[in-house]
């Protein structure tokens, strides 16, 4: 009677935790597809002319295409309230920082340096339909630095930048996010070719701050303070009784283990499937704890979901294996390793034979048309 009540307790947390772990995927999702779809807005509207490269880097390859460049970047954010297609502001915490490295020389002697300033000298406007339209011209900027001529020798250049956007959610709230820019043309090993990429660092920000009156999306709404109370009871419960079971195993091991037959029924003992179980809950108690602070917290980045996913995810499989125990999986696997044990030289020879073939196959059509191939 009490192993079929803990096989029922272990059924709950199992509903419980593999329904958390869904639910989690959802909010990862919903933020994910949110930053995604901004991302490819922002650059279309900061790198010109910009594709999805289909073989090789989105790259430039001339001076003058690669100050272009960097000025339609400049006037783009700084224009990107009135033409993007979505809602973009620069609030007063946001700006745009340039920074260069370039090869200086003297005296026949090549060193690499930097210098970094926020545009100012090459930015003007003018107002159009009731708006700031602003020109950038970065030659004049670096003029004012006596950095003219840098672009022949430039090894990489870097725009730092932040803004703030929100997205509509199916239920009508607002998903208000602060975007942190990352735009770097780099030739760092300077072969001519200018590589062009924009990252981005979204965070989950307050409306009020944006002066928007509307009910905050809350990412994993589903996930309540109730919801997080059963998953951790249950889980308490089962790591309470295998904490108890092993460590009884435990014990009595070490009471017989200089008995004659130990050899006999020591494996049993031990009560292995419970140290799987014990691991499993204490990943999911961890994660769980780490999803209910970060949500509670209100600010979300996508990589803080990195760590909260890897301890449920790893929790709730081993939860599933923990509980195979009571379908005694593990009499089928040791028929299942004794069978490759006594056919362990057919196995070996099996393997070695599809090892040489694939070898032998993948080294000859790389020799012959490995050097036809643009990667």
């Amino acid at each position: 009677m009490p192993h079929v009540l803990v096989f029922i307790l272990h059924i709950f947390k199992l509903v419980l935790t593999t329904s958390a772990v869904f639910l989690f995927g959802a909010c990862r999702e919903q933020l994910s597809n949110a930053i995604t779809h901004g991302q490819l807005a922002l650059k279309h509207n900061l790198l010109k002319e910009y594709e999805t490269p289909s073989t090789g880097p989105f790259a430039v390859y001339k001076v003058d295409d690669f100050i272009d460049r960097i000025n339609f970047a400049v006037e783009g954010y700084y224009n990107m309230e009135y033409q993007a297609a979505g809602n973009f502001k620069i609030l007063s915490v946001d700006q745009l920082d340039m920074s260069f490295r370039y090869i200086a020389s003297s005296d026949s002697t090549l060193e690499i340096k930097s210098s970094s300033f926020e545009p100012k000298y090459g930015l003007t406007n003018v107002t159009k339909n009731g708006h700031a339209v602003y020109k950038y011209d970065v030659l004049r900027e670096l003029e004012y630095y006596n950095l003219t001529g840098i672009f022949d020798n430039t090894l990489d250049v870097t725009l730092t930048a932040s803004l703030h956007s929100f997205r509509v959610l199916r239920n009508d709230d607002f998903l208000c996010l602060r975007i942190e820019i990352n735009i770097e043309y780099s030739d760092i090993d300077f072969n001519g070719e200018v590589a062009i990429e924009l990252q981005t660092t979204t965070t989950t920000v307050a409306c009020q701050r944006m002066n928007i009156k509307g009910t905050d999306a809350a990412i994993c709404d589903g996930y309540t303070f109730i919801f997080f109370f059963f998953v951790l009871v249950f889980v308490a419960a089962t790591l309470l009784l295998d904490v108890l079971s092993f460590g009884i195993g435990f014990v009595m091991f070490c009471k017989y283990c200089r008995k004659a037959n130990i050899k006999n029924f020591g494996s049993h003992l031990m009560r292995w499937w419970s140290l799987v179980s014990i691991i499993g809950d204490l990943c999911i108690c961890i994660g769980h704890s780490l999803l209910y602070t970060n949500n509670k917290r209100g600010e979300m980045k996508l990589w803080s979901f990195d760590e909260i996913a890897f301890f449920s995810g790893i929790g709730c499989l081993l939860c599933w294996i923990g509980a195979m125990r009571y379908l005694k999986i593990n009499r089928k696997f040791s028929l299942l390793f004794h069978t490759i044990y006594y056919a362990k030289s057919n196995i070996m020879a099996f393997v070695v034979c599809t090892g040489i073939l694939f070898v032998g196959y993948w080294g000859c059509a790389f020799a012959t048309l490995g050097v036809y191939h643009p990667k």
